[in-house]
């Protein structure tokens, strides 16, 4: 039977096949004041109806009419007013719509909702632009568990502590539709609503036009290697037979797309489109993409172009891990996490072992990473730097994982990682809290922010830190660009030193000392003269290109600048 229906629906598909990319779908909801038009891709089904709230969800009331193409349609005129409204399949069963751009969750399933007018969001950030790709400092941030409300409009109102910072962009993990109301929201289920439990999509749209009015960017991180199995698409046909999932294993357990599928690609370009025009997005983290591939023409090739198509200075990163230069170079990818960095800067920070390969000490492999180029990327804006993310533990947790390591020393250990990441080569992450020394282990529970440890102690001093090195690294051309020099290795001491500059007199000294006692050593340096130091604000006098006998504190950076900004 299952062999019969697969051969059925290959019949189906290579007949719907010819006209998918110049068909103009209009998928979901399509409004024209009280007019509203409801559309369903479903070929092969005996029967549609919409059913909702606009007909006391009667079952056959609201039939539906199919065209050539396998779309279900059609045109009603509704009074104003809200409405949930769901899809009734062949008499037998009730599936969501997904394109809805809004959901609500009840006994009787995910119902989207319809507003009738159509109310328009008034954006005034049409003066905005996003940073110069190699300008960004990108903040990555759970809604959830960003503030103790967990919401869009709570998130808002911290908007002003994310300017003071000094960060220029804001990733938000997925905030897609997911099951229930905490998730870490890689299980999508509706991929043009946002998540009903952080708030409304005026609410979401509100957090985006602020953030713009601040200068502040937006980053969405999308998932289009999976879906949850909530998802409409895994209610409409068997999985085998299903036109837009793959045969391939998930390595969580749910339906994994078929990225090779015009089916599937056309959903994506639709979503794509949709939240880039809709929402005003300036960029996007796309998740697992090695789970997806790419050949040219299918997988992160197609959806890196139609995201170009849609916003041609659109900002595309990718999970690519271990990182792979060439899906930078062959597809429409601005930028990958830059998986050395962190793992070796884990080693170093931790004092022993990182995933095997990574050792603490091991001043070439760290002088490696510190740049682009030993990893086969040819520009700095192509890696994305980060000592910290969701799917890593942070830097003060992981390094007590050593048996020798205490929490004053962990904190320099922190600090180190962040003079590192602001100074090195690349695209800066943090990971929200890092600013202020959260130490909470990886979990995909609830894992709130605690807002009360930012001004005391320890965690005072580290967000001092990490404001200073923003700071920095704004104020500095030298360290947004391609140019370093490893000047001098101190092995014996766990010392290392190098040089940032630019084309215009810009030009920074970095010595770092990852060794928990203060190490005494002589510095190079590219002109004589007074330089400034950044972080304990005092300055010396190099002559004859070096600086004899100085003092670089235990787990702790010094940051010399021919020009004081400060």
């Amino acid at each position: 039977m299952l062999k019969r229906t697969f051969l059925l629906f290959l019949i189906i598909i290579t007949i719907f096949s010819i006209n998918i990319f110049s068909y103009d779908y209009n998928q979901g909801v399509i409004q024209d004041g009280n007019d509203v038009t409801f559309r369903l891709w479903a070929p092969g089904k005996r029967s549609v109806s919409v059913v909702g709230d606009f007909n006391s969800w009667q079952k056959d009331t609201d039939m539906m009419k199919i065209d050539s193409d396998g779309l279900w349609t059609i045109e009603m005129q509704l009074p104003r007013g809200e409405y949930r409204y769901q899809f009734y399949i062949d008499g037998e069963y009730l599936v969501g719509d997904p394109y809805a751009k809004d959901v609500i969750w009840d006994e009787y399933g995910p119902n989207a909702i319809v507003e009738v007018p159509e109310k328009k969001f008034s954006w005034n950030d049409s003066f905005y632009r996003a940073p110069n790709q190699n300008d960004w400092i990108i903040y990555e941030t759970h809604v959830g568990d960003f503030t103790p409300k967990g919401t869009f409009e709570s998130m808002r109102r911290m908007i002003p502590y994310l300017k003071s910072l000094g960060i220029n962009a804001v990733e938000l993990m997925p905030i897609w539709e997911f099951p229930g109301d905490i998730s870490w929201g890689y299980n999508p289920a509706y991929f043009m609503a946002p998540e009903t439990a952080y708030g409304t999509p005026e609410d979401l749209k509100r957090l985006i036009n602020e953030l713009h009015e601040n200068n502040i960017a937006i980053i969405m991180d999308m998932v289009f290697n999976h879906t949850s199995q909530e998802h409409v698409f895994n209610k409409l046909y068997d999985y085998y037979s299903s036109p837009w999932y793959s045969r391939d294993a998930n390595p969580w357990g749910m339906p994994d797309l078929n990225l090779w599928s015009d089916f599937t690609k056309v959903f994506v370009k639709d979503v794509l489109n949709y939240w880039i025009r809709e929402y005003h997005i300036d960029g996007i983290r796309y998740d697992y993409t090695r789970g997806i591939g790419w050949d040219g023409y299918n997988g992160m090739s197609f959806i890196s172009w139609a995201a170009r198509q849609a916003k041609n200075d659109i900002f595309q990163m990718a999970e690519h891990l271990p990182q792979d230069p060439a899906m930078v170079n062959k597809t429409e990818i601005d930028a990958e996490w830059h998986d050395t960095f962190h793992d070796q800067m884990k080693a170093n920070l931790r004092e022993g072992t990182y995933e095997s390969s990574n050792h603490f000490g091991d001043l070439d492999r760290t002088a490696a990473c510190l740049s682009y180029y030993a990893d086969g990327f040819s520009d700095n804006a192509d890696v994305i730097n980060y000592t910290e993310s969701h799917d890593e533990e942070r830097v003060i947790y992981e390094a007590l994982t050593n048996p020798d390591m205490f929490y004053e020393k962990a904190v320099r250990k922190s600090k180190l990682g962040l003079g590192i990441l602001f100074t090195s080569v690349g695209v800066p992450m943090i990971y929200h809290g890092q600013e202020f020394a959260m130490d909470t282990a990886r979990t995909i529970d609830p894992n709130k922010l605690d807002w009360s440890k930012k001004d005391s102690g320890y965690c005072r001093d580290v967000f001092w830190y990490t404001k200073k090195m923003i700071e920095l690294r704004n104020d500095h051309s030298c360290l947004k660009n391609n140019n370093i020099e490893i000047t001098a290795k101190y092995s014996d001491k766990n010392v290392i030193a190098y040089k940032r500059w630019d084309n215009y007199g810009d030009i920074i000294v970095v010595i770092a000392n990852f060794s928990d006692f203060d190490q005494y050593v002589d510095v190079p340096f590219p002109y004589n003269g007074n330089w400034y130091e950044a972080i304990y604000d005092y300055s010396i006098n190099v002559e004859n290109n070096s600086f004899s006998n100085m003092q670089v504190p235990r787990s702790g950076v010094k940051i010399f600048c021919l020009k004081k900004t400060w």
